[in-house]
């Protein structure tokens, strides 16, 4: 979700989903908050964002993936305030 294409794709169709079958609400678990992504569009971010490369491991000793983790689960924060707004109205 931390491409923004897709994750305002995703929020759209909670929002259509939430009105045309009523949904009570939705479950945010298994949504991989703590895997690395090396996809284009979050090197790219990444990059523009802290320029820097995506840590190369997931070795939670590490200061450059602890700075990666904060930036990543800024950007879920923001994500999820995104769609929570969408689905109140």
């Amino acid at each position: 979700m931390l491409d923004f294409a897709f994750g305002d794709f995703y929020i759209a169709q909670s929002v259509h989903f939430a009105k045309v079958f009523g949904f009570d609400g939705y479950n945010l678990d298994g949504f991989g908050t703590s895997a690395l992504c090396y996809c284009r569009y979050c090197q790219d971010a990444y990059k523009k964002d802290s320029g820097k490369l995506l840590p190369a491991s997931r070795d939670v000793a590490s200061i450059e993936f602890r700075r990666f983790m904060r930036w990543k689960l800024n950007r879920w924060t923001d994500f999820v305030c995104r769609w929570q707004k969408a689905i109140n109205g």
